[in-house]
Order: C-alpha cells, then sequence, then structure tokens
C-alpha cells in the first residue's frame, strides 16, 4: 500500500514538474500548427477521394446528420450554413478545398474519418492466392469501391498523414501541460485525484486541437475552456476529489431572479456570502462554456464577448507564478518578500503584514541610495 502510494507521488511529481519544460507558443504558432494538421488531413482526404468514396460518403453523412439531427451541436466551428449548399459539388475538381475554406468542419471529424478508413483497409495486404485472403480481399474492394492494390497505397498514405498529424499535435499540446497541471492541483489535494484531474485535463487540450479554428479566438482560451472543462466533468462523473456544490443551483436561481445586477449587489440583497456567489458563477461559466463554442452560430460576431485575446498574456502570469513558487519553497522569508515585491507576486505565504512593510521600506531605502 505504502510502495502504491510512494509510487502515485513520483507520478505526480513527474508530471508536476516536466510540465514547465516546453517553451510557451504564441497564437500565430497555434495557427500556424493548426493550419499544417489541416494541411495533411486534406492531402490524404483528397488522396482516397480520387480513388474511392469514402471521403464522399462521409461528407453526405454528415449533411443528412446535420438535417436531421436532434440538438445544436454543430459540425464546423464556423456555421454549418455551406454545409449543405457545397453537397452538388461533391466529386467535382477541387470540391475539398471548397469543404476546408468555407464549411471547416472540425478537425476532429476528419481526423476520425480518416482513422476509421485507415482500420477498414486492414487486411489489404493479405495473400489473395488464399480463399480466406481472396474472400476479404474482395469484400473490402465491394465495400469501399477500390480495388485492393490501391488500398495498400492509400492506407500507407493516411498513416503516414496522421502519423504527421500526431506530431503537429504534440507541439501543439505540450506547452499548455503547466496550465493542465497547474487546474489539476487546484482541484486536487491527494496524487490519485491529481493524476485523474491531469488524465481529463490532457484529453481536454486535445479536444480543443480537434476543435479550434482563429474565427472563435485565441487559441489559449480555447484550450483553457476545455481543460477546465473536461476537468470539472470527470470529477463531477467520478465524485474523486470535489463533487460540484448543491449550492451551485441555489444561487443560480438567485443570478436569474436578479439578472441586472452585480455579484456583488446580489449578495447583499440576499444576504449570502460574496465568494461563494463568485465562486458559483465560475463553475456555472465552466459547465456552459463549451457548448456555446459548438452551438452552431450563423452571426460570429456574436460570440465576441467570449473571446479573450488577452489568455496568452493570462496564461504568462499563471506560469510565471506557479514558477516562482515551486523555486521559491525553501528559501527565507525575507527572500521571499524581496522576489514578492521585484516581480509583482504574492509569495508571502505566512509572513506577516508588518514584515511586508519593513521589506519594502528597507528595498525603497536601497533603491534610493544606489540613486545618489
Amino acid at each position: 500500500m505504502a510502495s502504491n502510494l510512494q509510487d502515485l507521488y513520483r507520478r505526480s511529481d513527474s508530471q508536476l514538474y516536466g510540465a514547465f519544460k516546453h517553451k510557451l507558443l504564441s497564437n500565430d504558432e497555434a495557427v500556424a500548427l493548426a493550419t499544417k494538421i489541416d494541411d495533411c488531413l486534406y492531402a490524404a482526404a483528397e488522396v482516397v477521394d480520387k480513388h474511392c468514396l469514402w471521403v464522399r460518403r462521409f461528407y453526405a453523412d454528415m449533411v443528412v446528420s446535420a438535417i436531421f439531427k436532434g440538438s445544436k451541436r454543430s459540425f464546423s466551428p464556423i456555421s454549418d450554413r455551406y454545409l449543405y449548399t457545397i453537397l452538388p459539388l461533391i466529386g467535382s475538381p477541387g470540391w475539398l478545398g471548397h469543404v476546408r475554406v468555407f464549411v471547416a468542419p472540425f478537425r476532429a471529424l476528419l481526423m476520425r474519418m480518416l482513422t476509421d478508413f485507415e482500420r477498414a483497409c486492414d487486411g489489404v495486404d493479405l495473400s489473395p492466392h488464399t480463399a480466406v485472403g481472396l474472400r476479404r480481399l474482395q469484400d473490402l474492394e465491394l465495400e469501399l469501391a477500390c480495388t485492393h492494390k490501391h488500398l495498400f497505397g492509400l492506407q500507407a498514405e493516411v498513416r503516414e498523414q496522421l502519423d504527421r498529424c500526431g506530431k503537429y499535435s504534440q507541439k501543439m499540446a505540450l506547452p499548455y501541460l503547466r496550465r493542465v497541471v497547474s487546474q489539476a492541483k487546484f482541484h486536487a489535494n491527494v496524487p490519485e485525484a491529481f493524476l485523474e484531474n491531469y488524465q481529463n485535463g490532457v484529453h481536454g487540450v486535445m479536444t480543443a486541437i480537434g476543435k479550434y479554428h482563429p474565427s472563435i479566438g485565441a487559441f489559449a482560451f480555447i484550450v483553457d475552456i476545455w481543460i477546465t472543462n473536461k476537468m470539472i466533468g470527470g470529477i463531477s462523473n467520478a465524485s474523486n476529489a470535489l463533487a460540484l456544490p448543491e449550492r451551485v443551483w441555489k444561487h443560480k436561481r438567485l443570478l436569474d431572479k436578479h439578472q441586472n445586477k452585480s455579484v456583488e449587489d446580489i449578495a447583499a440583497a440576499e444576504g449570502v456570502n460574496s465568494d461563494l456567489l463568485q465562486d458559483s458563477v465560475r463553475l456555472l461559466e465552466v459547465r456552459n462554456a463549451a457548448p456555446l463554442i459548438e452551438e452552431n452560430d450563423e452571426n460570429a460576431e456574436r460570440l465576441e464577448a467570449y473571446h479573450d485575446m488577452n489568455a496568452a498574456d493570462d496564461e504568462n502570469r499563471l506560469v510565471l507564478e506557479d514558477q516562482l513558487r515551486k523555486y521559491t519553497r525553501k528559501i527565507t522569508k525575507r527572500d521571499r518578500i524581496a522576489l514578492s515585491l521585484v516581480f509583482d507576486v504574492s509569495l508571502f505565504n505566512d509572513v506577516p503584514e508588518l514584515d511586508v512593510l519593513r521589506e519594502t521600506a528597507r528595498q525603497l531605502y536601497i533603491a534610493h541610495a544606489q540613486q545618489h
């Protein structure tokens, strides 16, 4: 039992400190990597479309689902409007280029479509000289409307492009592991819960990569939404370290009752704790943010209020604070105060306020003396 617990601590520590090895991405770099992933996906799709009907069937099924679906979920981060208008162009020269520009289906859908094709081609290397092999190859040719010789090459091409997508996705994901770690620590106080939250957070990063489009805001903002969404969802479903408090729903009724008032005013009017009410607001936003991003909205500008173009700056600040706290755990109180004043970040912990004021005055005196 003790050995297992020590192993959990070692694994959690490894993820904690390993998350800071990868440099941050600028939004332009994230967009460039997402574009490279799309280049690979559409290159593979075009090759497959030249030799079989797999891609066209996938697109037709997507249109049918969009027409008859019973939910508000969309197939595109832009709009489903052009999904139907491009349907008559299926099979014409360059039709996939129109799909990429005007429809821009979630890249996660394209990844799944190509992965399913690659798996469907399993068996194309069977020998046609045996009865079983010949029957299997004939079934594949009939199912995919393509000769097994072409299928062998298509499978190799799709596999190569998916491998490239995996490498680009990893480059997009690794810089955000520090954000996953930060949120995982916030929602857990034991290694088991931390590791569970960490896995859910990584899933959130990959979901963001599969759904991201530059038109919906900064990549860091979308990642943050999905990390928190998946983590809170996992906590709620598994009831591991933190369950969504029942007070959230009581507070929601108060918020709905006073829609035009600030949180502080509502707390004062209803006699509830302002901090708890603000925390309930945050949890409700986490619960609702991701579905909002997925909704089919003809007017993208309506989502502008939900775009945090300063997310990269916030991310840098959080990373700085996390790293400073990690590196200053064993230094003296005076040194912590000095670093806090230099970097404008709170590392005071249990330092009395009088000591903080005294050290502030000392630093000001030193700076004044150096200038004179």
